[in-house]
């Protein structure tokens, strides 16, 4: 597929001034990315128009132009693609193993506790169970809490030793309102 150029300058005088500019401009361009190329512009003798209708060689033009061609091959482009669709297979893995390993902690609290009450403070949620491990005859049951932050999508906080529901809430949030102090105050 052809490029096309970007007509870059134009009207380049063809004298001393032109050509130096010109190779100034060829020294110092990103040969790594472009191409240049100089073409004629206005026939320097009316009557030779004729003999050049696909181009007027430099050599016999008034003034010049300067294309730019912007060369990023396309080897580049389809190394660039494969690097994306590689990415793309690693965070559609990565999604995966998230979603695996949330089943799998799901699958652990609710084996071993059973959730009783779900309190949504702040942007935490609590969620109170009775834990079975714990009972024992003096006390017929005892309740915990895990403390979810919802902003960072994971457990940051849990107690398995409190005597009720309301007790393991108000402790939860003392918690919460710690944490909260501490972050606010550094």
């Amino acid at each position: 597929m052809a490029k096309t150029p970007i007509v870059f300058l134009r009207d380049i005088p063809n004298d001393d001034k032109g050509q130096d500019f010109i190779a100034t401009l060829k020294k110092l361009y990103n040969k790594d990315r472009y191409r240049i190329l100089v073409r004629g512009q206005k026939p320097a003798d009316k009557k030779d128009w004729v003999k050049h209708s696909f181009g007027i060689p430099v050599s016999k033009s008034k003034t010049l132009r300067l294309y730019i061609y912007d060369e990023l091959k396309e080897e580049n482009i389809r190394d660039l693609e494969s690097k994306v669709w590689k990415l793309q297979d690693e965070l559609t893995d990565l999604q995966k193993t998230v979603v695996e390993q949330r089943q799998k902690i799901l699958e652990l609290t609710s084996a071993t506790a059973n959730v009783v009450k779900t309190v949504e403070y702040h942007e935490y949620e609590i969620e109170v169970f009775c834990n079975d491990k714990y009972v024992t005859l003096d006390i017929p049951s005892k309740y915990g809490y895990k403390i979810w932050d919802c902003e960072y999508d994971r457990y940051v906080y849990e107690n398995y030793k409190l005597h009720s529901i309301d007790g393991a809430i108000a402790d939860a949030k003392s918690v919460i309102e710690e944490t909260r102090e501490e972050e606010y105050y550094g």
